[in-house]
């Protein structure tokens, strides 16, 4: 039976991380080890935690300062990987949904298909679920996700609660540099797929909670996400460059390793503004695409408005 570490980061999450960690704990043919780093909350998130870790030797707890849950994340992946465990498996979790028991041993079968000499990830949908647990949606349509370069480069659609990776790529992300703007779910899925592979999983394994406290925001359908649709497009001139953000950050850590091919489709968003070939290339879906409409329009407006 392989052991899984899952990886932690709680704050102020005393409503449902009991609830949480339940789940976690009740996953079937795996052996569990939990390591929360608390990131300064202020409720009864610690003493509830410590009070789980009476009856069970598998939960580790860490305190913290407060520094968001990107660099909370980071520092408990830097010291899981200090401590050199011999789990050949890890998972990101949040502090507020639910877990069905077949998530992790499912991907670590899928996982175990793969040559292991190699950076591995899996991420999958999710079932979003109000905060009583009542189904809503599935996060992510049939054939939604395409799970290449091309359009992981477009749309990260990667959520850190569903990642599974094997201790190569945790060995990648706890040694990475990387600003605290960028969400750690999108950093170790261009480390998943640049680095290494990456496996999608249409199925959901998670009953993903949507309250007004997510650290990584609600999910908008129907008309609610058209109205946000039209406000972000209204608002493009305030928006930062996310793409050519990521990418120069990446490039930064791994331009020495990447190949060529993948180097060029990085360097293509930091350099676009300066090479009218490669803003025609960036235009047409030559080294980037979403794939769907909407976005696509949204990044060349972001692309001749330079904000990439």
């Amino acid at each position: 039976m392989e052991t899984c570490v899952v990886l932690m980061s709680t704050y102020n999450g005393e409503k449902y991380v009991v609830e949480q960690i339940n789940s976690i704990l009740a996953q079937k043919n795996v052996r569990i080890e939990l390591f929360v780093r608390d990131d300064g909350s202020t409720d009864s998130t610690i003493w509830l935690i410590e009070n789980m870790m009476r009856d069970n030797k598998s939960i580790h707890l860490y305190k913290g300062s407060n520094i968001g849950i990107t660099s909370s994340f980071r520092e408990i992946a830097k010291i899981v990987n200090e401590l050199n465990l011999s789990a050949n498996y890890y998972a990101f979790a949040d502090q507020d949904d639910v877990w069905l028991e077949q998530k992790l041993n499912t991907a670590i079968v899928t996982l175990k298909k793969c040559r292991q000499n190699q950076a591995l990830l899996y991420y999958s949908n999710l079932s979003v679920v109000d905060e009583n647990l009542n189904y809503k949606f599935q996060r992510f349509k049939k054939n939604y996700v395409r799970n290449t370069k091309k359009s992981m480069l477009a749309e990260i659609n990667v959520l850190g609660c569903t990642c599974v990776f094997n201790k190569k790529l945790l060995k990648f992300f706890a040694d990475s540099s990387f600003e605290s703007d960028i969400p750690h779910d999108a950093w170790i899925a261009l480390q998943g797929m640049f680095l290494g592979k990456c496996l999608y999983d249409e199925r959901s394994f998670i009953l993903y909670r949507q309250h007004g406290n997510n650290g990584s925001g609600q999910v908008k359908k129907g008309k609610y996400k058209i109205q946000d649709y039209v406000k972000k497009i209204k608002e493009l001139d305030k928006m930062q460059g996310d793409y050519e953000h990521f990418a120069n950050e990446f490039l930064e850590n791994y331009k020495s390793i990447l190949n060529p091919t993948d180097k060029k489709m990085f360097e293509a968003l930091i350099n676009y503004r300066d090479n009218i070939l490669i803003k025609i290339k960036l235009f047409l879906p030559f080294y980037i695409n979403s794939y769907h409409l909407d976005k696509e329009i949204a990044r060349r407006v972001r692309m001749m408005k330079g904000i990439l």
